[in-house]
């Protein structure tokens, strides 16, 4: 539910809120300097932004999986972070940067 209140367009919508977009803002920042570390100073640009656009697709993609209860996986918080994990360190080999 945070994550829909955080992300989801339609909450977004209906209730703008100060705090909830600098909360959103800060976990974007997470990933972007999380893909910019990885792919390191001198990255060109444009790999840069596909690989955070990846990496931003991944996360709420997976997101919304779980909340949904579609991966068959538990469903405590260590269950998530358990399998955000794993997905993310496969994805990072795919894009050569982990």
């Amino acid at each position: 539910l945070l994550f829909r209140a955080m992300f989801g367009a339609e909450i977004a919508r209906e209730t703008p809120d100060a705090e909830l977009a600098r909360a959103t803002a800060r976990a974007f920042e997470v990933l972007v300097g999380a893909v910019r570390d990885a792919l390191g100073p001198n990255a060109d640009p444009e790999r840069t932004r596909v690989t955070i656009t990846a990496a931003w697709s991944l996360v709420h993609g997976l997101a919304t999986l779980f909340i949904d209860d579609k991966l068959g996986v538990g469903r405590t918080p260590e269950d998530a972070k358990s399998l955000a994990r794993e997905v993310t360190a496969l994805v990072a080999r795919a894009l050569d940067v982990g």
